[in-house]
């Protein structure tokens, strides 16, 4: 359990960094337009990546103190043997959402880009229909929610 806290602080530490400078850059921006750093628009996520990175750090200093890397190594190796799907699953999700941020996202429009995400996670059964229409009216949720009622400046 201990090596699976460190590999989720790891991973929450990476993801809150790239959010600080996407969020650094929008304050540049702002910056330079002659705002005040307070009224700019990368103020929320640049706090918002500072507490996910103070939380990442300290999950993972709890999970370096329980962790003994021999055991968890070989703990990991009886999982990987036994159940590789249980390993593999969050690696292939890890890396969809890093292919939806880094080349979905800047390409095509937000509630679109959203969809596309959304529906191989979900995962297609007999009944695409109803995955399409709830990643369909989610994505939509999150566009109308966002950019008109928070109006908060979307991607």
């Amino acid at each position: 359990m201990a090596l699976a806290d460190m590999v989720t602080g790891v991973v929450l530490a990476l993801f809150s960094l790239f959010m600080g400078r996407e969020s650094w850059l929008l304050l540049q921006d702002s910056l330079q337009m002659g705002n005040p750093w307070f009224k700019s628009a990368g103020l929320v996520p640049a706090i918002t990546a500072a507490l996910l990175l103070l939380c990442a750090l300290a999950m993972c200093r709890k999970a370096l103190g329980k962790l003994r890397l021999r055991e968890a190594l070989a703990e990991w190796r009886q999982t990987v043997r036994r159940d590789p799907v249980a390993i593999r699953s969050p690696f292939l999700v890890f890396i969809w959402l890093c292919l939806y941020m880094l080349a979905i996202l800047p390409l095509l429009p937000y509630p679109l880009a959203t969809f596309l995400f959304l529906l191989p996670l979900m995962g297609i059964t007999k009944n695409l229909f109803r995955h399409c229409l709830i990643a369909g009216s989610f994505s939509a949720a999150l566009a109308l929610v966002f950019a008109d009622f928070f109006a908060i400046p979307l991607p």
